[in-house]
């Protein structure tokens, strides 16, 4: 699963950093020659490499140039937007987002015993999506409810996050 989520991040968090104005620096060469620049080209090629490195092993492996790659991009990466004091000032914010999420998705899950019956006062696209994923993930009963959450909030993107928090905590104006 690491592995899964650092090829889904690495070039998702440069595209959606450029987006918001937190960089405007160009990759360093060695990635956009051996990864490509944008996040699509990233994640087909570091996958390809797996695919083709891991191939009748036990284990994951990446060439030692995709891997010098990768490890470029997380070091551009963590210069130029996890520490970027532009996102440094936003952690507070996140956090008590993230926090405030959390919370909410575990009232929904004790309210509704685990999902197994729709409460009329939580709604929203959101409240479905978790309805959802409590369904389809056929949690055992001795799973702990906020091991159960944390899956749920772990695989929001930060968008899909920032959007759920809008729908569910931000009073909409009458249309």
């Amino acid at each position: 699963m690491r592995f899964a989520d650092v090829i889904a991040y690495l070039g998702r968090d440069f595209e959606d950093a450029t987006m918001a104005g937190i960089t405007h620096k160009r990759l360093p060469l060695e990635v956009t020659r051996v990864l490509g620049s944008a996040n699509s080209e990233i994640v087909r090629k570091l996958i390809y490499n797996i695919v083709q490195n891991s191939r009748n092993t036990d284990a994951i492996i990446l060439s030692a140039e995709t891997y010098s790659a990768a490890q470029s991009l997380y070091q551009f990466n963590k210069k130029n937007i996890y520490e970027n004091p532009k996102v440094i000032s936003q952690v507070p914010r996140i956090d008590q987002m993230l926090s405030d999420i959390f919370y909410l998705f575990l009232d929904v899950l004790r309210s509704s015993k685990r999902g197994t019956r729709k409460i009329k006062s939580y709604r929203g696209e959101a409240v479905n999506v978790f309805y959802e994923f409590l369904r389809d993930m056929k949690y055992p009963v001795e799973e702990l409810e906020e091991q159960i959450v944390s899956d749920f909030v772990a695989g929001m993107t930060d968008i899909y996050a920032t959007r759920v928090y809008q729908e569910m905590f931000l009073v909409s104006p009458p249309v």
